[in-house]
């Protein structure tokens, strides 16, 4: 998509571009532009692949909707529909920058801001799920691609597992916004479900220990602090909850959905998956397979 089928999708969709749309980088999936309006306000356009991409698009803002109500920094759905048979989704935009990128110049920052992610993540869990995201749970998630690889466990998961919180299952350093001192704001809810905060929590863990690393100069420190990322986390999570991450029965599915994720997304332009990084996913899939 160029920009003046951008502005074009935006104004179908209801808005009226005050300037031209420029892209935004960092989805894996989906095409996104930052524009605003008249009246100052910022927004970004997401567009989804397809169809069956962009299915969970009422879900998705019945999500944001619940999220808002509970206090939690998550943006506003402006507009959303299908233009050119591509499911697109307008969301006002929020100030930050994303928390991978601010620790990537600021490393000291890895502790109190870790700890941070970890609480804003309890703060989710504690959110009734809307009743729009009911049906189908919790089979809808816990069956998603790549659990064949712990199929007994997620057998027994089904029987087990909670539908009572809203989850994310895509919350990482990249899909959550910092001013530096705090968490504003959390991004990217096509994934989430009404379902088990231990799921949630098995994601992350995962994409913390086993995630790709940005290319660049910075990936030698990045790899230096990834294990005290994953504890400040781990630790605020545990203190705002009283949960242990790693007592989780879902750690496999957590790692194998992971693994997953990353041999699809290998050679995507969009993303950084790549071979080094599905033999850490396999790795940390190793570590929780084999347990009870």
């Amino acid at each position: 998509m160029d920009r003046d089928t951008s502005t074009q999708a935006i104004r179908e969709l209801g808005l009226q571009p005050f300037d031209v749309p420029e892209p935004v980088f960092g989805g894996w999936d989906t095409e996104m532009w930052r524009f605003h309006t008249s009246d100052g306000g910022a927004h970004v356009l997401r567009v989804y692949p397809s169809l069956e991409r962009g299915a969970g698009l009422c879900q998705e803002q019945a999500a944001l909707r619940a999220a808002a109500a509970a206090g939690l920094p998550v943006p506003r759905a402006a507009a959303s529909g299908v233009v050119n048979g591509q499911p697109m989704l307008v969301l006002s935009w929020l100030e930050g920058e994303p928390l991978l990128s601010h620790l990537q110049r600021r490393p000291w920052r890895v502790r109190g801001l870790g700890r941070e992610l970890g609480r804003m993540q309890a703060r989710l869990h504690m959110v009734p799920p809307p009743a729009e995201m009911l049906p189908g749970t919790p089979g809808s998630w816990l069956a998603w691609t790549g659990v064949s690889a712990v199929a007994e466990q997620t057998r027994g998961l089904a029987t087990n597992a909670a539908t009572g919180s809203l989850i994310h299952l895509d919350f990482h350093p990249l899909n959550v916004l910092t001013d530096g001192r705090r968490i504003t704001g959390i991004l990217d809810w096509g994934s989430s479900a009404a379902g088990d905060p231990r799921a949630d929590v098995a994601r992350t863990a995962a994409l913390l220990r086993a995630g790709p690393l940005p290319p660049g100069p910075f990936k030698p420190i990045l790899g230096l602090f990834r294990n005290a990322l994953y504890d400040a986390w781990r630790g605020g999570y545990e203190d705002a909850t009283s949960a242990k991450v790693e007592a989780s029965p879902f750690m496999a599915w957590g790692a194998a959905t992971w693994l997953a994720d990353m041999e699809r997304n290998v050679g995507n332009a969009q993303g950084w998956a790549n071979d080094e990084g599905v033999r850490s996913a396999r790795q940390w899939l190793g570590r929780w397979a084999t347990r009870e």
